[in-house]
């Protein structure tokens, strides 16, 4: 059984919300939250259930995301913006911690409001921020090990029918002591015949369970060949 606990700070209204609805494991390719009142009769109301709908989605897809029983967020800023004369576009930022830590990790997020429906579908999370310094860490560590091998992992997924080969130039982490870590790394990927690229990664690590939840890469600006010995330095 899940237990999802959320604050909920947006101005109007702060309260406690659970959910059962998310199985342990579950990875759903889409996340909605729908409000409990799709047709409210003030403004007050109207906000209060788009408040729900943004609070229920992010939660799931947070639970989702970090295979966690025990989730409790909480929701710093909300921006709405409209998208289309039915959809409006969110983004807004908060705080999460799992299991009662005393750890709370920064996020922000991104989602589609469905305004005759009243759902929010599918948040788009990134996290990271924080007060803590990056240290850097050694190349024949743990840790740089496992991220080296989870960011070729990631790349020989994305583009299977060509080689590709990571080359991390250097990795930092938060000097927190707590259960999750983040990771920044930056690097050269190299495509072979088609060239190089840099690179630029941003990861958290669960230390608890000794696996990433979250690895991102973005790829930058090409290098030529002749530079690939020292572009990523």
């Amino acid at each position: 059984m899940q237990r999802l606990a959320l604050l909920l700070g947006l101005g109007l209204a702060s309260f406690i919300a659970t959910s059962n609805g998310i199985e342990e494991g579950s990875a759903p390719l889409m996340v909605q939250a729908r409000a409990s009142d799709p047709t409210p009769q003030s403004r007050i109301e109207g906000e209060e259930a788009l408040d729900g709908a943004v609070a229920g989605a992010v939660i799931g897809a947070i639970a989702s995301k970090f295979d966690e029983r025990d989730v409790e967020i909480k929701l710093d800023r909300v921006a709405i913006e409209p998208a289309s004369p039915r959809d409006r576009a969110l983004d807004g930022e908060g705080l999460v911690r799992f299991g009662g830590e005393q750890e709370w990790i920064a996020f922000e997020f991104d989602a589609m409001y469905d305004t005759e429906r009243a759902v929010v579908s599918s948040p788009q999370l990134r996290f990271g921020g924080g007060d803590d310094n990056g240290v850097e860490v050694a190349d024949g560590s743990a840790l740089a090990r496992d991220l080296n091998t989870a960011i070729s992992s990631a790349l020989h997924e994305e583009f299977p029918q060509q080689p590709v080969h990571w080359q991390a130039d250097r990795i930092e982490s938060g000097a927190g002591k707590g259960r999750f870590v983040r990771v920044e790394a930056t690097g050269l990927v190299d495509f072979a015949r088609e060239g190089n690229a840099l690179a630029t990664v941003e990861a958290i690590y669960d230390r608890s369970k000794g696996r990433w939840v979250q690895l991102d890469y973005e790829l930058g600006e090409s290098v030529p060949r002749e530079d690939a010995g020292f572009a990523a330095r």
